[in-house]
């Protein structure tokens, strides 16, 4: 009986590797995805904290202008361009969210422009009449820099809810595979099952008939070609049959 237990482990080997390289397909595709959520999340996170740190940097060069100490600007300036690196390298993939974050970081370097000339005119002539027009200009400048971020926040949100979507219907997809394939699956079982069965069976009973025969004294007979030519172990003892018959 090995060949037969062969033919039925080959046969459920062969299922449970479909299962296993599905179950391979739907973790690289839910890694890749879950990957892009998780970057879209973190490019937010740091979106929200670029705008946040520099909010106050008009703010912290007037207090500078007026007071001569500039530590808090420069700390704020540094925390700007520490931000900007880490988000140079992010948006490569989405040209919209890429272009309103080159908008907003051009729009500030701006406006840091200003402050780092207006410093120096203040380093030669001590002369503080500038320093309100200065911060009413900027101010009005820094818009630019809130509309592009918030451009920037829109566009990675709705990317956000787009990759989102995407997951459910890779998930539903996916689901409806698995389902489909265990349905198969255990369909394809049940009917190997019943079709190597009466493959096993039906030999034996042609033998068991023969047997019987024997018993009754009817020597007449011959073993069907199909069974003696069989391989295994049911042409063996088909042979063994014959053989016997023979004697």
């Amino acid at each position: 009986m090995n060949s037969i237990k062969t033919k039925i482990l080959t046969s459920y080997l062969t299922i449970i590797g479909c299962v296993v390289i599905l179950l391979i397909i739907t973790t690289i595709v839910h890694y890749g995805l879950i990957n892009k959520y998780e970057q879209i999340n973190s490019n937010l996170v740091d979106v929200q904290t670029f705008n946040e740190t520099a909010i106050g940097l008009t703010d912290d060069a007037y207090s500078g202008f007026k007071t001569n100490d500039y530590s808090v600007y420069d700390k704020r300036l540094n925390d700007i361009k520490a931000i900007e690196k880490i988000l140079d390298s992010r948006f490569q993939d989405n040209k919209a969210s890429l272009i309103a974050y080159r908008g907003a970081k051009n729009s500030l370097a701006v406006i840091i422009k200003d402050i780092s000339e207006t410093k120096k005119q203040l380093d030669q002539s001590s002369d503080l009449e500038s320093i309100s027009s200065f911060y009413q200009e900027n101010v009005a400048k820094f818009e630019y820099v809130k509309q592009n971020v918030t451009d920037l926040i829109l566009t990675e949100t709705e990317n956000l809810a787009r990759v989102s979507r995407d997951v459910q219907k890779i998930q539903a997809v996916l689901t409806f595979a698995i389902i489909t394939i265990i349905v198969l699956g255990t369909a394809g079982s049940i009917i190997l099952a019943f079709a190597l069965a009466k493959k096993i069976t039906a030999p034996i009973i042609d033998l068991s008939e023969i047997a019987k025969s024997i018993t009754r004294g009817n020597l007449k007979l011959s073993v069907s070609s199909y069974l003696l030519a069989k391989k295994d172990e049911i042409g063996s003892l088909a042979n063994s049959f014959d053989l016997m018959l023979i004697n």
